[in-house]
């Protein structure tokens, strides 16, 4: 099977089971980056122009994809279920109520919950629906005081999101 992500092309053999996992992140603040690379080189450090570690987390969303290996199994009922088993191994705070929303096209179990993580609390947005015999996740994640603005983003994304597939 060929595989394409942005510039990125391969050829995969077709029974290799596919569990890729696709993580887009804000863009770095670039004086902070800057700034790291200037200190750098005063100090005689080798210039690392990577960008350096920020003082609060990059909002972001992470697309993943697993097999599944059932039969006659309602979507709907799979994915609520799937996503509440998931979610309940995380010590959260608040929880939205499950919602159905698109995703790929296709109906998906939706939910937000907020959790804190290294001193931090953050919130993710959960999809989670199954396309035959595959799982696919989206989680977006900003911090509470970003969420409100990103999540109309996040659902946009999530919806934009087309499974391409001969079996759908």
């Amino acid at each position: 099977m060929r595989i394409v992500h942005g510039s990125l092309s391969m050829d995969v053999p077709d029974e290799w089971v596919d569990q890729s996992q696709i993580a887009f992140a804000e863009p770095i603040d670039r004086s902070i980056a800057l700034e790291f690379a200037r200190a750098a080189a005063q100090s005689g450090a080798a210039r690392n122009l990577q960008a350096p570690a920020e003082h609060k987390p990059r909002t972001n969303f992470v697309l993943s994809t697993k097999s599944f290996f059932g039969e006659g199994v309602d979507p709907i009922e799979f994915a609520t279920r799937e996503l509440q088993a998931m979610l309940s191994q995380v010590q959260t705070g608040d929880r939205s109520e499950m919602t159905i929303q698109k995703l790929a096209g296709h109906d998906a179990a939706v939910m937000e919950i907020e959790f804190g993580y290294e001193e931090m609390n953050l919130r993710q947005l959960h999809g989670l629906c199954l396309i035959g015999d595959r799982v696919l996740h989206f989680c977006g994640t900003a911090t509470p005081g970003s969420f409100e603005k990103m999540r109309p983003e996040f659902l946009r994304v999530m919806a934009s999101i087309e499974w391409v597939s001969d079996n759908p």
